[in-house]
């Protein structure tokens, strides 16, 4: 698929799109139906089938939370795109959380990230997190979801979609 804003922005629409409603991250078939009527006058339309299995492989992917594994689409309820705002010592903070779901009596959040790396090993990870300062967003994101959330915060979790892998924070 092709680097850029563009790429990342629609891939980040599918996900949202998906995750509004259950019906549609609980069945390939509609996330497929989805993804192609996404696709159909964007850039990406001769990727359907790649963006198609990509999606797919990220909703299977087993993510470890709490010494066990899960997948996405075992999820019973989740919160795309939710938005916040609090302030600080330097003013307000205000954002939009790609996911934020429950497990296991403990809230989580997701942030999609499409980058196009030539590794997807958690050395290459670990150093992409560093260079986009991803500690700092997930130190935020982890704030307003304390601020607004009476349970505890369990983790955030980095999906790369293209390496069909992910970074966690804890």
């Amino acid at each position: 698929m092709p680097r850029g804003p563009d790429t990342g922005m629609i891939i980040h629409e599918i996900f949202e799109q998906i995750f509004r409603t259950k019906a549609m991250w609980k069945d390939p078939l509609v996330m497929d139906q989805l993804i192609a009527k996404k696709l159909r006058f964007s850039p990406l339309a001769c990727w359907e089938t790649a963006v198609q299995q990509m999606v797919r492989k990220t909703m299977v992917m087993p993510l470890l939370g709490d010494g066990e594994f899960f997948t996405l689409s075992e999820l019973d309820a989740c919160q795309a795109e939710m938005e916040f705002i609090f302030s600080s010592q330097t003013g307000f903070v205000k954002g939009f959380i790609d996911l934020v779901f429950y497990r296991r009596q403990k809230v989580y959040f997701l942030d999609w990230k499409t980058h196009w790396l030539e590794d997807y090993g958690p050395l290459a990870l670990q150093q992409t997190m560093e260079a986009h300062d991803y500690n700092l967003q997930a130190t935020l994101y982890a704030q307003a979801i304390k601020r607004h959330f009476k349970a505890p915060f369990g983790g955030a979790y980095y999906i790369f979609v293209r390496g069909g892998t992910y970074a966690k924070i804890e």
